[in-house]
């Protein structure tokens, strides 16, 4: 019989949908168009995965592939809010102006914050990191 191993995968990021400027050190709202970058790592190893697809669905559908070091970039973003889909794992702050919604199962390993908005959970795990 064969056998099937898929490594789960963790997405880590700094900054989803508050933004920040490259000419600014910290988060803000009015130097958007906003940037979101992060990594992806093997939940198992801890290792970065290289080549991975991540997929932004709003404000408009756009994916990116992930460097040799696991990371990824998505610039000219507005500042809004943000969306956890169902079952996804996620380490890191998530920062949004608007709100911060959680999927069904999905599970969030330290900080959301929601600036102008509300941070909503459905049947989730978060923990400080």
């Amino acid at each position: 019989m064969l056998r099937l191993c898929i490594p789960t995968i963790l997405l880590a990021a700094q900054f989803l949908f508050f933004g920040y400027s490259s000419s600014a050190q910290s988060p803000t709202t009015s130097s958007c168009p906003c940037t979101l970058q992060g990594s992806v790592v093997d939940s198992i190893s801890g290792q970065p995965v290289p080549h991975a697809l991540v997929k932004l669905t709003a404000p408009s559908p756009r994916a990116a592939l992930t460097d040799s070091e696991g990371r990824f970039q998505f610039e000219g973003l507005p500042a809004g809010s943000a969306t956890l889909g169902p079952s996804t794992t996620f380490i890191g702050n998530l920062l949004a102006h608007d709100g911060i919604t959680l999927g069904n199962g999905a599970t969030l390993s330290g900080r959301a914050l929601a600036l102008g908005g509300t941070v909503t959970l459905d049947s989730n795990k978060v923990s400080l990191c």
